[in-house]
């Protein structure tokens, strides 16, 4: 894994509106609390949610594209497939193709939710 100043440096590559990056700052900082608390890997979770829409400033004016252009950008910077899967396993259209270990944690981040109401 990179690390944050690598990430966020990968994101600078990329025009981001200002909107954007507040998006991938509090979606980081959101993910991060929730691995806390569950007590899993803070600084993975933080990643995750950092990079969780690393390609949207290049597909954002054509949204069926989004995550296209991700495992390529993710792979580039050196993130196995393991991360690649939980990045793509937020997008509705690409849950179905997670590997078994990416459907299991996204089941029990669900059912954690569920249960505390977050």
């Amino acid at each position: 894994m990179i690390s944050r100043t690598s990430a966020l440096e990968l994101l600078k590559k990329y025009p981001q509106a200002d909107a954007d990056r507040n998006h991938y700052l509090e979606s980081e900082a959101i993910m991060r609390a929730l691995a806390e608390k569950f007590g899993e890997d803070v600084e993975y979770w933080g990643m995750l949610g950092l990079l969780h829409d690393v390609d949207w400033a290049i597909t954002k004016n054509n949204p069926s594209e989004h995550l296209s252009k991700a495992p390529e950008i993710l792979r580039d910077v050196g993130f196995d497939e393991e991360f690649i899967d939980a990045v793509l396993s937020h997008d509705w259209d690409t849950r179905f193709f997670c590997s078994e270990k990416t459907k299991r944690a996204r089941r029990k981040l669900n059912t954690r939710l569920r249960r505390r109401k977050l």
